[in-house]
């Protein structure tokens, strides 16, 4: 199988990569890329097996990801990079740096959790049909979006962000993301984070009711060193609710520095 997709702006002798949550794709990362670049960095983002131009995977589980996002680093000519996670994108941040902790320079982790917390039985059944009831019932992941992503935000979105979100989600294949939200309940990987020994920040959006601020702090306080910022006014999609202020928390981090 080839390596998974990938956009890209800059370069510089520090990479970023970046990968976005279950309800986008690298296209969510487009407009930060030059931003992220004009820091002085390669900035890469990727297309998770199975969205945007991504091959799928005949499975679909976080280590089998996270080797994907290895074959990407070689396909890209790196030997290390700073991998910058968001929701999803997070949790396989966090398996790559248990998984091939020699390529991580350090990680950001934005708005994710270390630990799906559904477990099994009538809760991992009661999360499936939250996430996914809308295409059980044969609606579109355009009617998916226009019921999910409102509540994502916090109360002073850009103008446009919510119909752009609603356009990358209606554009994942139903199969993938069934795949993707069907490997959340396994998702555990705290036990693997006070052995990070590389610069690692966790940000938090003030208003994320998903991946709360005291679900990032708890990450931040298992990590020695760890760096811990709230970014004020905005929800789940901090990252691309708040640009310029992501994109700075990047660049004041001596983690993403070369």
């Amino acid at each position: 199988m080839r390596a998974p997709a990938w956009i890209e702006a800059g370069q510089g002798d520090t990479a970023l990569l970046c990968l976005h949550g279950v309800s986008s794709s690298a296209e969510v990362w487009r407009p930060l890329l030059p931003v992220l670049a004009a820091q002085g960095h390669r900035v890469l983002a990727w297309d998770m097996p199975g969205y945007g131009n991504s091959q799928p995977l005949a499975l679909l589980d976080f280590p089998l990801l996270a080797d994907a996002l290895a074959q990407l680093l070689d396909a890209a000519g790196l030997a290390r990079a700073v991998i910058v996670g968001h929701s999803l994108g997070g949790m396989i941040a966090m398996e790559f740096a248990a998984r091939h902790p020699q390529r991580v320079t350090a990680l950001v982790l934005a708005c994710t959790t270390a630990s799906s917390g559904v477990g099994q039985g009538a809760a991992r059944a009661a999360f499936l049909a939250q996430r996914l009831g809308v295409l059980e019932q044969g609606g579109s992941m355009a009617a998916l979006a226009g019921r999910v992503l409102p509540a994502m935000l916090g109360p002073q979105p850009p103008a446009g962000l919510l119909g752009r979100m609603r356009r990358l989600m209606a554009a994942i294949p139903p199969a993938a993301y069934r795949a993707a939200v069907e490997a959340l309940p396994d998702f555990d990987r705290r036990a693997a984070l006070p052995a990070f020994d590389f610069p690692v920040l966790c940000i938090a959006g003030e208003q994320d009711r998903i991946a709360t601020p005291p679900t990032m702090r708890r990450i931040a306080e298992r990590i020695e060193g760890a760096r811990f910022e709230v970014m004020g006014k905005v929800g789940h999609l901090a990252p691309f609710e708040d640009e310029p202020s992501f994109a700075a928390l990047i660049g004041e981090f001596p983690g993403a520095r070369s």
